[in-house]
């Protein structure tokens, strides 16, 4: 069965419950993750702001109410990504 991208492969071995041994290309995909992760919040951000800043400018009601949806839309996307970013770094921790 293929792996989709962005899939997390736990080898699992007789160990007892509780502990986790991580072998180098789990590791180098778990760091994968979290690297992307926090590319993807930062893009968030960096966006967010951009529309915030434009916000500030003088540019007429119309304009005003499309970036107010633009700005709630990445609030969501930035939350979205932080929750994202704590998933993958609470599989990380053993």
């Amino acid at each position: 069965m293929p792996l989709a991208l962005g899939t997390i492969i736990i080898r699992a071995r007789s160990i007892p419950e509780g502990t986790a041994i991580w072998d180098a290309d789990t590791v180098d995909v778990l760091n994968l993750e979290l690297a992307r992760a926090r590319q993807r919040v930062k893009r968030a951000e960096i966006s967010l702001n951009h529309a915030k800043k434009l916000l500030d400018e003088e540019c007429g009601v119309g304009i005003n109410l499309a970036l107010c949806d633009r700005i709630r839309s990445e609030q969501q996307r930035v939350a979205e990504a932080r929750k994202r970013l704590m998933k993958i770094a609470s599989t990380a921790s053993p």
